[in-house]
């Protein structure tokens, strides 16, 4: 439709431009045409300006340019957008134009904030961009005008009750200002509250403040509840060796992380060998790791035929105790409601699909189903009470189909192109994955394009990450996306530190790639039915969620055939363990997967799909993957 209707109108467009707009408002109120139908704009994007010329003195005409310009720019880069904007940034009907690209690109219009100062929309322009969470003093403070001042305060105002890390990141940009002392005050005690450590990363902000002591108290006595692996090691980096309670606080950190992850705390050993309770400490540890390897059997193990009917009492013996144990050790196996749990596996319809697959899945496969179900009938709508075995039985058959689906599904081999970015940090290592997992599978070094941490040009743009872009956009067939490294819900970074410290906006930065640009890589690259995408990093199941939501807000028909986070709902995920001496793949869901096929003998076939699944019930100590099948209406 867009061809033709381009063809027929290409011509009338040039020559008889008022008609030819105010038909694309009709049309647009009319039918509400596809963006596709306005593709030739994208060819002559400065028609737009000669549009708004022509309207000068014609209301009707002023109108249809506001109504139409969301499809007028559409698909013209955010830049180019803002050069036509400042172009007529003066006209008084542009405002709603330029406040709507302003809500669509708020980063791009921070970066052009300069060429749009002093018109009557400037401020309300950049209330867009705070509201959107863009955190800009950076940016602010190059200026003078009052607006900025004020914004700047309401930006730190924003920022301490919501994300303490960024008043303490930009901390002197405020020194001197009148609300300095209570921001900074307000940032620390929200920090207690949402994320503790940020005390310890950013004491010496804090440490001449008459509130320290009692903040960084207490930010120590949760954290060693909370967090006692980073309670250890803040003590020897000298974080807190000159408090009070130094000794006190290490030593509870201690126990506390033998009896939340003793393989840890063994691990760690030589870090607190010369303290009096060490041996006490180390022994308790061990006796936790040989109770919950015992009990850890029957997660590796396939279903049998004697195991059904599953009842209350194998429920109890088997699934209470191992989740019990997990909790104690901090982790958690069973992340929903139990009761809804216990529901879905006394099913008969679901025992009953289980028994077909008797010795092809194993129990962890099980529990990850009765997860899965659940989930999907949550994201349906339903409640608790309303979930009967006939819906049950239909959600869990449709993730059976899905998975027998891509089982021999190839993720590295022969016949799949490998894309790989990696975080800057050295503990991932391209070269391992590549050659443990593509080459040794077959793969070929033509078929590869490996990234890593920032390389930046003239204009400020990371190398790595536009060659990573550009090889998804330009994708053909079977495809893998393996990206390593450190990662929020919003972003993968190719620099900076955790999951905490990745910047959590949508803001385009050369550190990260966020979901949003790796969905348009996704879409120009029409190759969803063969990509392959593997977040081994931290909340990848959150990441994807926010990149199938992106694609279906852009209106794509499909999203990738097969998505595969590392880690569950909410949680972190874990990569190369330094203390241990065995040499890994740097990162422990990737390790687990290659393992599987060496057990089997076939150190040098493809890893498919079923390898993922196997997988599953290796990890289960450190991570919980999730594995998301797409389908020809774009669901999973």
């Amino acid at each position: 439709m867009a061809d033709l209707f381009e063809q027929q109108h290409q011509d009338a467009f040039e020559d008889d431009f008022p008609d030819f707009i105010d038909g694309i408002a009709k049309l647009q109120l009319q039918c509400a045409l596809p963006k596709d139908v306005y593709k030739g704009f994208r060819k002559s994007p400065e028609l737009f300006l000669k549009a708004i010329e022509l309207t000068e003195k014609n209301p009707r005409l002023q109108r249809a340019v506001v109504e139409s310009a969301p499809h007028l720019l559409y698909g013209i880069k955010p830049e180019k957008r803002f050069e036509l904007l400042k172009a007529v940034k003066d006209k008084p009907f542009v405002a709603p134009i330029v406040l709507a690209t302003t809500d669509e690109f708020p980063y791009v219009a921070l970066q052009n904030l300069q060429h749009f100062e002093d018109t009557p929309y400037t401020k309300r322009m950049f209330e867009i961009i705070i509201d959107k969470g863009f955190f800009m003093p950076y940016y602010l403070n190059q200026y003078n005008k009052p607006y900025y001042g004020e914004i700047l305060e309401k930006a730190f105002r924003k920022y301490a009750e919501e994300n303490p890390m960024h008043v303490f990141f930009n901390v002197k940009l405020i020194e001197g200002k009148p609300y300095a002392e209570e921001v900074i005050e307000k940032a620390a005690r929200t920090a207690l509250k949402i994320d503790c450590r940020a005390i310890l990363y950013h004491r010496k902000v804090l440490e001449t403040k008459p509130y320290f002591q009692e903040i960084f108290e207490a930010a120590l006595r949760r954290l060693v509840q909370e967090a006692p692996y980073d309670v250890i090691l803040h003590y020897y980096s000298s974080t807190y060796t000159d408090f009070p309670l130094a000794e006190e606080i290490f030593e509870k950190a201690v126990r506390n992380l033998a009896k939340r992850n003793p393989w840890r705390a063994v691990e760690i050993y030589a870090l607190y060998q010369n303290k009096p309770y060490a041996d006490e400490v180390k022994n308790e540890a061990d006796r936790i790791i040989e109770t919950a390897d015992r009990k850890s059997a029957l997660f590796v193990r396939p279903i049998d035929e004697y195991d059904f009917p599953i009842d209350e009492k194998t429920f109890d013996l088997y699934i209470l105790g191992i989740n019990h144990e997990l909790v104690r050790l901090g982790y958690e196996l069973i992340n929903i409601p139990l009761d809804a749990f216990r529901r879905i596996l006394y099913c008969q319809p679901f025992q009953n699909i289980l028994r077909r697959y008797v010795r092809r899945i194993s129990w962890m496969n099980a529990f990850s189903l009765a997860q899965g179900t659940y989930e999907s009938l949550k994201a349906q709508g339903m409640q608790d009470a309303e979930m009967t075995d006939q819906r049950i039985q239909e959600i869990a058959e449709k993730m059976m189909n899905g998975m027998d689906r891509v089982r021999n599904r190839e993720l590295f081999g022969p016949n799949t192109k490998l894309i790989l970015f990696t975080h800057e940090e050295a503990q991932f290592d391209n070269d391992f994955i590549l050659e443990r997992l593509y080459f040794k599978r077959g793969g070929r070094k033509e078929n590869t394009v490996s990234a890593k941490g920032v390389r930046l040009d003239k204009n400020g743009k990371n190398i790595e990450k536009e060659r990573t872009l550009e090889a998804i956009r330009r994708s053909k067939g079977s495809t893998t996306v393996l990206f390593s490294g450190h990662g929020s819900p919003e972003n993968w970074g190719f620099a900076r530190n955790q999951s905490f410290a990745l910047n959590r906006n949508l803001d385009p930065s050369p550190d990260t790639i966020n979901y949003r640009e790796l969905g348009d890589a996704l879409m120009v690259s029409g190759n969803m039915e063969n990509m392959h995408l593997i977040g081994a990093t931290c909340y990848a199941y959150d990441y994807f969620m926010n990149l199938f939501k992106y694609l279906r807000e852009r209106g794509c028909k499909q999203q990738p055939y097969v998505s595969i986070s590392a880690a569950n709902k909410a949680k972190p995920a874990y990569g190369f363990d330094p203390f241990s001496k065995q040499e890994i793949i740097n990162d422990v869901f990737l390790n687990a997967v290659d393992q599987v096929t060496l057990a089997e003998g076939r150190s040098q076939a493809p890893i498919v799909v079923d390898d993922v699944f196997k997988a599953e019930s290796q990890v289960w100590r450190k991570t919980d993957p999730e594995v998301f099948i797409g389908t020809p209406s774009g669901t999973h």
